[in-house]
């Protein structure tokens, strides 16, 4: 039987001691960093996460404003579309109509410009809300046919009808009526048409909304994927350190039942 070197036994185990350790020692390190680098990630996703919170919130609130302009325009062509043979009732009817779907859609852009986190988009929803408005106010002769009619704009907008003096309007003279009635609602017509138009504040804010979302969404996916694999890397380092120190373990038994 070959003999055995019983004095390299020690230098043996102790380096492979040392070798244990140094491994344990480079895969706690790498969990640490891996671990570091999950929280940072971690923390980023949060951002965009909240980030795109905010932007399909804004985008929510605009595509509301684009109905209730959207509403208000339709009434308003309702409007237009009365003729001299239209019936009191009628024009009655598509006059409070008109009424409740343009205060709907000032009181929309109040709402969305307050909720908007970003300055711009809630400038914007104001801008819509004051050309709305402006719509009714901004030349003498809609004012004079608003109040010929019974119609009555608030400091903020809105519209109330005194339906007493619209029904003595149109027993006064329904022709003049009738055309009093077109003339307002083309011009919010035009104004509503303006602003739904792809070019529009409307319809320029939801597609700018709708890119920022898109690529919001896009970013917080990579990110989440990034995670992931991450969690898997951490996993596999805190699995090999486990290892490592076992070795480490069994190497210093083994020096201590030999020395």
């Amino acid at each position: 039987m070959p003999a055995v070197n019983i004095t390299s036994l020690p230098s043996a185990t102790a380096a492979s001691v040392s070798s244990g350790a140094q491994t344990a020692s480079t895969s706690a390190q790498a969990t640490t960093s891996t671990s570091l680098a999950s929280r940072a990630l971690a923390k980023a996703e949060a951002r965009i996460q909240s980030q795109l919170t905010s932007a399909n919130t804004q985008l929510s609130s605009f595509g509301k404003l684009k109905s209730s302009v959207s509403d208000a325009q339709v009434a308003a062509q309702a409007l237009s579309a009365l003729s001299t043979s239209s019936s009191a009732a009628d024009m009655k009817t598509a006059a409070t109509r008109f009424m409740t779907a343009f205060n709907a859609a000032i009181t929309t852009a109040k709402s969305t410009a307050g909720g908007s986190d970003a300055a711009s988009d809630g400038s914007t929803a104001a801008r819509v809300g004051s050309d709305m408005r402006r719509s009714l106010s901004g030349t003498p002769s809609n004012l004079d046919s608003l109040r010929a009619l019974g119609f009555k704009q608030g400091a903020d907008g809105t519209l109330t009808l005194d339906a007493a003096k619209f029904d003595v309007a149109q027993r006064a003279g329904p022709a003049t009526l009738q055309a009093a009635l077109a003339r307002i609602g083309g011009q919010v017509d035009k104004t509503a048409a303006s602003e739904l138009a792809t070019g529009g504040k409307v319809g320029g804010a939801l597609a700018s909304l709708t890119q920022k979302t898109t690529a919001l969404k896009t970013h917080h996916d990579a990110m989440l994927a990034v995670e992931q694999k991450l969690a898997a890397a951490q996993s596999a380092a805190s699995t090999s350190t486990t290892s490592s120190s076992s070795y480490v373990r069994y190497g210093l038994a083994a020096y201590g039942a030999s020395s």
